[in-house]
């Protein structure tokens, strides 16, 4: 049993809907060009400008990469406001790096002082100390 390739006319048509109306869910992609998945996976594969596939964290569903999205990680805003919801809940507990207190902070933060007053008095010890070093 041997695939098709796609044709010059759905290859163009593709990188239309990628590269001029911005769909990167590869779902919607097989859905407008209607046809078997693996020759259009090969031919987006082989698009100038793809970098390859991702994966939506909440639909688990794959994403078009290109060199226009890189950084895109969800497949649509909903999903991501959906994500981010669910998982905001989610706290760790850190040490701030200046009084030492104890704070809780969101899983996906990296926040190293319990407060903006504790960075800036940290941040005018380090230059004071500075100063000092220097005399």
């Amino acid at each position: 049993m041997s695939i098709i390739p796609l044709t010059k006319e759905q290859i163009n048509y593709l990188d239309d809907l990628i590269f001029e109306e911005g769909i990167y869910s590869y779902e919607e992609l097989v859905k407008r060009i209607g046809g078997p998945r693996p020759p259009i996976r090969k031919a987006i594969r082989q698009l100038k400008g793809v970098v390859g596939f991702a994966t939506c964290p909440q639909c688990k569903r794959d994403i078009v990469v290109t060199i226009f999205n890189r950084n895109q990680k969800f497949c649509c805003i909903e999903h991501k406001k959906k994500y981010f919801n669910t998982h905001r809940k989610k706290t760790k507990l850190t040490i701030c790096k200046n009084c030492g207190k104890e704070f809780y902070q969101y899983s996906f933060r990296n926040n190293v002082y319990c407060s903006c007053s504790c960075a800036a008095e940290h941040r005018e010890m380090v230059k004071r100390e500075q100063k000092e070093l220097k005399k």
